[in-house]
Formats: structure tokens, sequence, C-alpha cells
């Protein structure tokens, strides 16, 4: 009994830790920037999941960026979720690029966590605030 009573507090324990979701669409807009991000969760041979983001943003002339990594969570809460990534290394790179994503219920803020936020090349980046799509309901016909 004492067993299924610590099992159900710990259940519940994590439930409102990961109460928050921060999978979906988020939008970028930010000094000549455009862009999009697409975020799920997918599980990991290790038993839990890792936080993978697609995204490519563009500037005013054209110069784009693509990104498609997985993270791990760092931490998380009620209210945020903050998950750490790495960029493969370029032959054209001194060193690994590395950034961080807060996610929130109603957006994210990706840091560079490397000291390199240029990580496309041509002015292109991706590091700012971004801003979760919300989801659109179809109206019902009466």
């Amino acid at each position: 009994m004492k067993k299924l009573l610590m099992t159900g507090c710990f259940l519940m324990a994590a439930a409102n830790v990961w109460a928050f979701d921060p999978t979906g669409s988020y939008t970028f807009r930010e000094k000549g920037m455009t862009g999009s991000m697409t975020v799920t969760e997918e599980p990991t041979l290790k038993g839990w999941t890792a936080i993978r983001v697609k995204l490519d943003t563009m500037n005013s002339q054209t110069n784009m960026c693509e990104l498609d990594v997985a993270g791990e969570r760092v931490i998380s809460s009620e209210t945020s979720i903050e998950a750490s990534f790495q960029v493969p290394k370029e032959d054209y790179q001194e060193e690994q690029t590395k950034f961080t994503v807060k996610f929130t219920p109603k957006g994210a803020i990706i840091a560079s966590a490397s000291g390199i936020t240029n990580v496309c090349g041509m002015n292109a980046y991706f590091d700012g605030k971004w801003t979760k799509d919300s989801v659109k309901r179809k109206k019902s016909k009466k």
C-alpha cells in the first residue's frame, strides 16, 4: 500500500510539472526577419522525450536559415519549459553552436548559449522572441 501511495504521489507531481505542452507552431517577426517553427516531442532510447525544433527564417534580402535539431529539457514547470540544443558543427565554424529555448504558453525565446548568433550566415538568424500560433476552431453550423 505504501508503494502504491508513493507511486500515486509521484505521478501527480509529474503531471503538474509537465502540465504545459510546448508542441505546436510558432511565428517569428523581428528586425527584418520572418520565420516559422514547428515543435514536436519524440521518444528517445533512454526512455524520456526529446524536443525537436524545425525552423526556418528569412531576412529582407531573402537570406534563409533552416534548422532541424533535437534537444532536451533542462527545466520544466507549470508555466515554462527550458530546453538546450546543439547544432552540428559546420566546416567554417570554429566551435559548435549551442542555444536554449524557453517555451511559455504564449511563445518562446531562443537565445545563443555559445556566443555564436549567426549560425546561418548572411545575416540570417533565429534567436529572439517567437509567438505561438493559436489553434483556430471551426465554427459549427446550426
